[in-house]
């Protein structure tokens, strides 16, 4: 059969019969590939975890809270901080707003993250420059400050699979979590989903034909490949690479890794420690942990939450709606800290980072609807890889919690020679972990050293 028009209906045909598993030049597999084979001889082999719970989230109520003894709501107009504590109608399970931990007072609806304080960094008085959610998440998730709502330059995902992960299977997966790729390979680019089950689902084989059928199609790709014009075209060698490694994903079973309702022993144990899946977040980083564990993807991104956290009329709501994500992380955790690395060294938790935020904080004062409104200062929670555990990093201030400049080397407030933490001061640490030198990605300020591991 000659290369023709009909080669190229069968090669449009089967860019639709993809679907999910979109023309992303993904490098065509020969086996599973674990760890080292993965990386680069210039980097360590790491993986990244990225939790957001998108709304914006109350850190008076987890990440950086105050005492209501020196704080209290009466002198809200010499402090501008108004922790609010005796307006909360639900309690967090322990019965405690605040908890004394080893990293200091942290809040109740940390939920089981306080567990695990001496395995988590947490980054505080982050200045985000901007009160809008959009242009607040997409800061967040890139490390630059976008063009009106327009993404100025690559998600850091991208960013990581595009240094790590051009031979995973499917090297960066995204549940609902924004992504963009703009200037970095194909195969960097996110699978996007919108549940643990479409993932499931792009990787499940369902073919309408026969075994015949099947074999006569997977003959004439072979016998067509090598035509010159299809080594002319990039689409049609992008098509070649995608199909190759489909064939290699159906061969393997890869789709029984995410079939998170299956009824068999090893999704028994799943649901068991992800507490039965007893909410969104818990199955999403159980999809997470599936798919690093497995050798499948370097880089994982989930929107954890169904519910927005952006709740300016009540104070009640926000604090239950982040002890799903805390929890869940907490799990993922547990699961990634005993699940011993293929390698023989170490654990996953030992090359696997997490992140755990939102895209800014709310106000310090409860406003007239007895909520609280966006504000401009962050906060995130940060475990495993290269990340020093038991670390506090940065401050907000203790007059209208405000961002305050920080000593990167210390991680101690320094108004002398102090910058301000935005975002991509996290994601530029974040690479100096992996071994990066220079400024690959432009994001034009040094890393927090304070949060790496000596």
């Amino acid at each position: 059969m000659p290369c023709n028009r009909q080669r190229r209906e069968f090669l449009g045909g089967l860019s639709t019969a993809l679907g999910f598993l979109a023309l992303n030049g993904m490098a065509p597999l020969e086996r599973l590939a674990y760890a080292a084979d993965n990386v680069g001889n210039e980097y360590k082999d790491r993986y990244f975890i990225f939790l957001n719970m998108y709304g914006g989230w109350d850190v008076l109520l987890s990440l950086d809270p105050r005492d209501p003894v020196l704080f209290p709501d009466k002198d809200k107009g010499l402090t501008l901080i108004e922790p609010g504590y005796i307006h909360q109608q639900v309690q967090p399970p322990g019965g405690n707003m605040l908890e004394d931990t080893s990293l200091g007072l942290l809040g109740g609806f940390m939920g089981d993250m306080l567990n695990h304080t001496d395995k988590m960094a947490i980054v505080r008085g982050i200045s985000m420059d901007t009160l809008a959610h959009a242009t607040a998440y997409r800061r967040l998730v890139t490390g630059k400050a976008p063009v009106g709502t327009a993404y100025r330059g690559s998600s850091f995902d991208v960013w990581a699979t595009s240094l790590l992960g051009k031979n995973d299977i499917l090297p960066n997966i995204s549940i609902r979590f924004g992504t963009a790729n703009l200037d970095q390979p194909g195969y960097a680019s996110a699978l996007r989903v919108n549940s643990t089950q479409e993932i499931y689902q792009a990787l499940d084989r369902i073919s309408p034909y026969t075994d015949a059928t099947e074999d006569a199609i997977q003959a004439f790709f072979n016998g067509q490949q090598d035509c010159p014009t299809a080594q002319q075209s990039l689409f049609k060698q992008k098509a070649t690479s995608s199909r190759n490694t489909i064939t290699a994903v159906l061969e393997e079973g890869m789709a029984d890794w995410f079939n998170l309702s299956a009824n068999t022993p090893e999704m028994q144990a799943v649901r068991a420690h992800y507490d039965g899946f007893s909410t969104p977040a818990m199955s999403r980083v159980a999809a997470a942990a599936q798919a690093i564990k497995n050798g499948v993807s370097r880089v994982v991104s989930a929107d954890i939450l169904n519910v927005s956290l952006d709740t300016h009329t009540t104070v009640n709501s926000n604090g239950p709606r982040q002890l799903q994500g805390f929890n869940a992380m907490a799990r993922l955790i547990e699961d990634l800290s005993t699940s011993p690395h293929p390698s023989g060294e170490g654990t996953w938790f030992d090359r696997t980072t997490i992140l755990l935020m939102s895209e800014f904080s709310r106000t310090p004062l409860i406003n007239s609807q007895m909520g609280r409104d966006h504000w401009l200062m962050n906060a995130l929670c940060m475990a495993g890889g290269d990340i020093k555990g038991g670390n506090i990093v940065g401050a907000s201030s203790d007059v209208g919690m405000r961002p305050q400049p920080v000593n990167l080397a210390t991680g101690d407030v320094d108004y002398a020679t102090g910058e301000l933490i935005k975002p991509e001061h996290v994601y530029q640490t974040l690479l100096k972990g992996i071994g990066v030198s220079g400024d690959p990605a432009d994001l034009r300020v040094d890393p927090i050293t304070a949060l790496l591991k000596s």
